[in-house]
């Protein structure tokens, strides 16, 4: 089963001892944090403007370059790969996908859709194939975990079905592989001053036959990977007033895959069905004490087979989940108080019983800005679930603004992470007893930036101390359990770059770049004969790296990619590992026009250097392959 697949991650882990130095460090940064933002609040006399968003202030939401925050593309794991230096964990096309940031594990970072955390309850996580989409999507990605009050250990995927501005009108994408790989989609929407919706469908068939290479070098086509989905979504926002609106989401999805053999050959019989449903109300204000309310109902279903062992299994989630803003002061400073309910629910043919998780938080930021350079925002979250108070986790900020709009930046975190329903109650293995995740993570940076607001450079390094990690561990023949048993040290820095160049005529370059580099290591040993303390965490590379160069001349554009994996290592004493690789891929594009009618054809090849490659041990990738994908959009005059 999938979710229970040491790939997946939630086997996963490592090992090593925080060092009391340290800790005496984070303490210091923290208090030299709180000191700033202390004589900001004294020392400020005029009120100013404090409408700046959490969202806008953040350094981390310019890990992807701005103009790259929206996308068409329906296969967003793809649009990931090629625009951002985080590393997915993937099994091939149609195959698993999981996110990593910094070295945390999928169920360490949060994906959000239309403001709701949809990550499901059992796994702690979600399969990233299942975020294709049809129409146009906003996407951000925040490496330092903080989403509106929520902290989390790793990062945040944060997505959103965005209005083209303008009047009514559709848009329709298709994107065809030469293994036999299929998406399109179909968009509708009405924006006027009252109402606005999109409703789009998305169609997903392919069978994933691709090309690669076995252990003898010999050039074999994959089998046994099919992969069929749809998706339905449905956005409306009613307007109430200049201030307030309604808004509901709706977000069907089936999805039905093969799950394919390892790379030696052993042949799979096994698949996965899965169903997902998702509903989020919302109404938002500007000038009452209720700023926002979001209510949303997700449901999960999953039918796992596979014939050759007999084994067959079904899982179903639930969750209600409603999520409130409050402003109670907007004078000096911003003060919002958030109350979270959370209910969970999920069984399984490999549960005792119906498994239930109840949790409240309550949640407060402090926004202040003063002297119109400097910004200060302080988030403090308390859960209490199950019957238990938990501890409390906090985020505390400080950034400095100057005129061009460069701005360097310094932020303190202390978060927890929950163990997942898997982590639990899994029968036979699970540990009700289990601990939380706790982490300090310190991170400070700069954004160098023109005045035109469109070239800049940004630097950040970071450093992580995550303790009690779940590792999920053998302790009797094929027996697997969880423990907390790890301690990591994740540390490293991300640099990225962008820059627009206008040529002779109407002539366009751009380019971008981007770079992570993450130390993650175990800082402790998982048993007396594990050795795994001070290496790499597996799975996890040194480097990530991607440029995209791109050149356009009024109908015409073309762009390259290029991504660089370093070398990671799949065993914790590092007796095995997995080669780096760097990937090239490029495209060709013309725009056409046509009265209401735009239209844009791209043709590309990735891989174009043919690389063997894995990026999970066993589970080959596709060699060089080709697709046409067209996009076309209509508006109404």
């Amino acid at each position: 089963m999938w979710y229970r697949c040491s790939e997946l991650g939630i086997f996963e882990y490592t090992s090593s001892c925080i060092s009391r130095c340290s800790i005496l460090v984070m303490k210091c940064i923290l208090a030299i944090c709180i000191g700033l933002f202390w004589i900001g609040i004294l020392s400020a006399q005029e009120s100013i403007d404090t409408s700046l968003l959490l969202s806008e202030v953040l350094v981390d939401a310019w890990s992807i370059p701005e103009d790259s925050l929206d996308t068409d593309d329906p296969d967003i794991k793809d649009w990931l790969k090629q625009n951002t230096s985080i590393f997915l964990k993937d099994f091939g096309p149609g195959q698993l996908s999981s996110l990593s940031i910094r070295g945390a594990s999928a169920s360490q970072s949060g994906v959000y859709w239309s403001g709701v955390d949809i990550r499901n309850p059992m796994l702690g996580q979600i399969d990233m194939t299942q975020l294709a989409m049809a129409g146009r999507s906003s996407v951000r990605l925040l490496s330092s975990g903080l989403y509106d009050h929520d902290i989390h250990l790793g990062g945040v995927l944060d997505l959103k079905t965005i209005w083209q501005p303008g009047s009514p009108g559709m848009e329709l994408a298709m994107k065809h592989y030469n293994y036999g790989f299929f998406v399109g989609s179909i968009a509708y929407q009405t924006n006027t001053s009252e109402f606005k919706t999109n409703t789009g469908l998305m169609i997903l068939d392919a069978s994933n036959q691709y090309a690669y290479r076995d252990y003898r070098r010999h050039i074999q086509t994959q089998t046994h990977a099919a992969q069929s989905a749809w998706s339905f979504h449905h956005a409306a926002e009613r307007f109430l007033s200049d201030a307030s609106s309604l808004r509901v989401n709706i977000w069907l999805r089936g999805q039905d895959s093969q799950i394919a053999g390892p790379k030696s050959g052993t042949r799979s019989m096994a698949g996965q069905s899965d169903n997902n449903y998702r509903l989020a109300l919302s109404y938002q204000s500007d000038n009452t004490l209720l700023r926002r309310s979001t209510f949303a109902i997700l449901h999960d279903r999953f039918y796992y087979r596979d014939s050759s062992i007999v084994l067959f299994d079904r899982s179903n989630s639930t969750v209600f989940d409603l999520r409130n803003r409050f402003n109670f002061w907007d004078a000096w400073a911003s003060w919002d108080v958030g109350l979270d309910i959370r209910y969970s629910q999920a069984n399984t043919d490999n549960y005792d019983a119906v498994q239930r998780r109840k949790s409240i938080s309550l949640s407060s930021r402090l926004q202040r800005f003063w002297y119109d350079r400097f910004v200060t925002v302080l988030n403090v979250r308390q859960p209490y679930v199950d019957d238990r108070l938990l501890e409390p986790s906090f985020a505390l900020h400080n950034q400095f603004y100057f005129e061009s709009g460069s701005s360097l930046f310094l932020r303190a975190v202390r978060a927890i992470r929950l163990p997942n329903l898997n982590d639990l109650y899994w029968s036979p293995g699970g540990d009700p007893d289990l601990k939380t995740e706790k982490a300090w993570k310190i991170e400070s940076g700069f954004r160098l930036q023109k005045s035109d607001k469109k070239a800049y450079f940004q630097l950040a390094g970071f450093s992580n101390w995550t303790s009690d990690w779940i590792l999920w561990q053998p302790l009797q023949g094929s027996l697997w359990s969880p423990v907390n048993i790890l301690k990591v040290w994740s540390r490293g820095f991300s640099q990225q770059l962008f820059v627009p160049m206008m040529l002779a005529g109407d002539q366009y370059l751009t380019l971008k770049a981007g770079h992570e580099y993450v130390r993650a290591s175990y800082q402790n040993n998982t048993g007396s004969t594990d050795r795994s303390k001070g290496s790499q965490l597996i799975y996890t590379p040194k480097h990530k790296a991607n440029i995209n160069i791109k050149y356009q001349y009024p109908q015409w554009s073309f762009d390259t990619d290029i991504q660089y994996t370093s070398p990671v290592f799949i065993t914790t004493d590092q007796s095995l590992s997995i080669g780096g690789y760097m990937l090239i891929d490029v495209r060709l594009s013309r725009n056409f026009g046509l009265g209401r009618f735009k239209a844009r054809a791209t043709l590309g090849a990735q891989n174009i250097l043919n690389q063997d490659y894995q990026v999970v041990s066993n589970r080959p990738m596709p060699l060089r392959n080709y697709f046409l994908s067209i996009n076309i959009h209509s508006q109404k005059d």
